[in-house]
C-alpha cells in the first residue's frame, strides 16, 4: 500500500524503490487489461467516482484505469513528499529538493513514452504539467545552496560600491574586508563542494541540469567579483585567499554528483 509505506528516504537523495515498484506495478497490471479494469472499477464504485458514468464497456474500464492510475501517481508524490521529513539534517533543505527531483524526474521520465501517461491523461490531462511545476519548484529549492556564495559576493560588490576601492595602495580596513570576503567565499565554496559530494543525481540529463542552473546563477557574479578583486594589493599571502578563480569553480560544479558514481 503506497500510503503506508513507511521506509526511509533513499541515501543521498536517490531515486526511492517505491517510485519504481509503484510505476512496474501500474506496468504490469496493463500486461492484464482486463484484470486491470475490474480493479480499477472497483476502486472508483468504492471512492464513488461517477464521471465514467455512460460509457461502455471497454472506454469505461479505461476511463476508471485511468482514474486509479493517477490516484496511485497522487498517493507516490504525497508519500515521497512525507519521507523528506526522514532526513536527519533539518537545516540541509537541499538533500529534500535533490530527493524530489530525482523521484519527480524518474516518475515524468518513466511515463513519457508508456501507455500508462495515455490513459492517465484521458481523465487528468494536467496531470504531467502538474508534476512539471513540482519539479521546477524543487529545482529554485536546490538552488538556495548556492545562497551563501552570492550573500558573500555580493557583500563585497556593495562594500566596494560604497568605500570604492583603490587600484594602488589600499587602507587597512579595506584590506581586511577583502580578507574576510575572500575567506567567506572560500568557505563557501568549499562547503557547497562537500554538500553536492553527498547527494546522488544518477540520471545524466538531470545532472547536467542541475550543474547548469549553479553556473547559470553564480557564474558571472563570481567572475566579476575576481575580476575585481583578486590582483588588489591586499596581503602577502595571495595563494590563501586566492584559492579559486572563475576556472576552477565551474570544474568544481561540473563535478558534482560524482562522489557516488
Amino acid at each position: 500500500e503506497v500510503r503506508l509505506d513507511s521506509s526511509l528516504p533513499s541515501q543521498g537523495g536517490n531515486v526511492h524503490p517505491l517510485t519504481s515498484h509503484v510505476l512496474a506495478f501500474m506496468e504490469g497490471l496493463l500486461a492484464y487489461e482486463d484484470t486491470a479494469t475490474i480493479i480499477a472499477s472497483i476502486y472508483v464504485e468504492q471512492e464513488q467516482r461517477t464521471n465514467s458514468v455512460g460509457l461502455s464497456g471497454t472506454e469505461k474500464g479505461l476511463y476508471d484505469l485511468g482514474i486509479y492510475f493517477a490516484q496511485l501517481v497522487r498517493w507516490l508524490h504525497a508519500s515521497l513528499s512525507k519521507k523528506t521529513e526522514g532526513y536527519m539534517s533539518r537545516h540541509d533543505t537541499t538533500i529534500r529538493a535533490i530527493f524530489l527531483l530525482n523521484n519527480v524526474n524518474y516518475l515524468l521520465k518513466r511515463l513519457e513514452n508508456s501507455p500508462i501517461f495515455v490513459i492517465i491523461q484521458r481523465c487528468q490531462p494536467d496531470l504531467k504539467s502538474k508534476y512539471e511545476e513540482d519539479f521546477k519548484t524543487s529545482l529554485k529549492d536546490y538552488t538556495r545552496c548556492y545562497t551563501p556564495l552570492v550573500i558573500a559576493i555580493q557583500q563585497m560588490l556593495e562594500y566596494d560600491n560604497v568605500h570604492r576601492l583603490s587600484d594602488g595602495k589600499l587602507r587597512l580596513r579595506d584590506r581586511e574586508q577583502l580578507k574576510d570576503s575572500f575567506a567567506s567565499v572560500n568557505t563557501a565554496i568549499d562547503n557547497l563542494r562537500q554538500q553536492c559530494q553527498e547527494y546522488i543525481v544518477s540520471d545524466v540529463d538531470l545532472r547536467d541540469r542541475l550543474r547548469k542552473e549553479g553556473k547559470m546563477l553564480i557564474m558571472d557574479m563570481f567572475r566579476t567579483y575576481y575580476n575585481k578583486f583578486a590582483n588588489k594589493d591586499f596581503t602577502r599571502n595571495r595563494e590563501k585567499y586566492t584559492r579559486y578563480d572563475p576556472i576552477t569553480l565551474e570544474t568544481i560544479i561540473d563535478n558534482f554528483f560524482e562522489h557516488h558514481l
